[in-house]
Formats: structure tokens, sequence, C-alpha cells
């Protein structure tokens, strides 16, 4: 994990034009990391303002804007194009930043003409994660800042975890067979996030599903089928390539963590013009 951020750190530092020394990074100090955790938040690297908490670079245009401050502009075009063939979409249908991120795959495939793989996981809590309340509580909130400023419906939740998400999983089979998974992703991800619509109920499913065009009968077989065979193959692929988050994206040999990095992606994918 130490590696992955190290390289981002360097990604980054090119991009926005600063001076990273590789020496410098550490785990925090106890008296700082004490004041962290009292103020209710899990990790370093963020600002705290006026009772908000803001990620890095990746969020310090939202606290700028608050300074009435210009925001930094990163320069993505500097990192050197990765030649690729296909981009792999890790996701799970319960992370918030996996249906931002829907909406800029879908403009990556119409802009860029590129072919995607989507690669499901399972929630990181049906993978044996135990996730801490603070970080839960942070990805909600800051999803939802994201999500507002982007125009994005948000917020009317209905969490899936469990029976939800192996229906999904189940269905998404049915979508790669019929080569329709990005729209189905989109229903999906909409339904929990935007509708607070219960997946767990067959009724809700198929009214969910309806703009697909599937029949009754094949949604309740697909039901009762097994799901995704390659959800731990999904699993371990990620872990080779030194992630575990979602969303995640690998290009050729370029693999990067976050909705945030699809900017960078894009400069990757595309080359300088």
């Amino acid at each position: 994990m130490m590696d992955y951020k190290k390289k981002d750190a360097s990604i980054l530092a090119q991009a926005y034009d600063l001076e990273l020394n590789p020496h410098d990074f550490h785990h925090g100090e106890p008296k700082g990391n004490k004041l962290l955790h009292k103020l209710g938040h899990y990790q370093g690297g963020m600002f705290y303002y006026r009772g908000q908490w803001f990620m890095g670079l990746d969020r310090v245009n939202l606290l700028l804007e608050q300074l009435s401050l210009a925001p930094l502009e990163p320069n993505w075009a500097k990192i050197p194009k990765i030649s690729g063939t296909l981009l792999q979409f890790y996701f799970s249908f319960r992370s918030p930043y996996s249906f931002l991120a829907i909406y800029e795959v879908e403009k990556l495939i119409k802009d860029l003409n590129i072919q995607i793989e989507y690669k499901p996981l399972l929630p990181m809590a049906m993978r044996g994660f135990k996730i801490p309340k603070s970080k839960k509580m942070y990805i909600f909130k800051d999803a939802a800042r994201l999500a507002h400023k982007r125009g994005i419906s948000f917020g009317k939740v209905y969490d899936p975890l469990g029976e939800g998400v192996l229906n999904v999983l189940k269905l998404f089979c049915l979508a790669q067979e019929k080569k329709q998974e990005l729209l189905f992703c989109k229903l999906i991800f909409e339904a929990i996030w935007s509708k607070g619509q219960n997946l767990t109920r067959e009724s809700n499913l198929i009214k969910v599903l309806s703009p697909l065009g599937w029949q009754k009968d094949e949604i309740i077989k697909a039901l009762h089928n097994e799901g995704p065979k390659d959800l731990i193959k999904n699993k371990e692929e990620l872990k080779g390539h030194g992630l575990w988050g979602v969303p995640s994206f690998v290009w050729g040999e370029f693999s990067t963590w976050g909705q945030d990095r699809i900017p960078l992606l894009r400069e990757i994918i595309k080359g300088p013009s």
C-alpha cells in the first residue's frame, strides 16, 4: 500500500510542480494522530476547516473555494502517455465513489473510443475489512458534496449490503452476456445511491432494470444462478497491482485508485494534444 501511495504522490508532485522527497514519508507524530482522531478522522493528509474535512490535493480546491482563493490547476498532460488496449474498471456497487466514477467512465468510452472491462468486487465489508465509523461518515459526506457539485442526484440511499449486493452481482452476469454493462451499472448505482431502492426485492429489481428491455422470467432465472465466478480473481488481480480499494483502474502498465484520478487517466490514455 505504501508503494502505491509513494507512486501516486510522485505523480501529483509532477502535475502540481511540487518538490517531493521520498524520505519525507512517515506515519505521523503521536500528538498529531491523537488530535486527528479526537476531531473525528482516521487518516492523515487532511485539512480541517469549520467542521469540514478536505483530503489533500484532491479536495484542496473545495477548501480554497470556501476561502475565496484561486484554485490549484494540475497539469496532468505532463504525465507521459502509456500504451494500452483495454481499460480495466474495478468497482463495487456499495461504493459511492464507484457510483460517481461510472459517469466519468461513460465519458471516457465516448470521448476516447476505448474498450472497458468491468470487474466487480464484493464490498470491503463483505471481504473481511473492518471499516471505522469515522471513515464511513467521511466517505458518505465527501461523496455527497462531490455529487452536489457535479449535479448528480445523491443521498436517498438504501444499503444493499448482503442479499442486495449478491442480487445485483448475479444480474450483472446477465448484463455481461448482453453486453449492457454500462447501462446496467448506471441503473443499479442510481437505484442504490439516488432512489433508495431495496434491491433485495425482486419486484424492485424488475422495475429498476426495465430500461434494459429484459424479460421478467430471465431476471428471475438470473437471480437463482450462482453469480460471478471471478470475484476472488478480481480481488487478487487488484492486490497484484498494489491496490485494494474501489474504484480502481488499470491501463497497460499503469494502475491507479479513485475517481479523482480519472482526469489523469484520460491524459495518460490520449497523450498530449
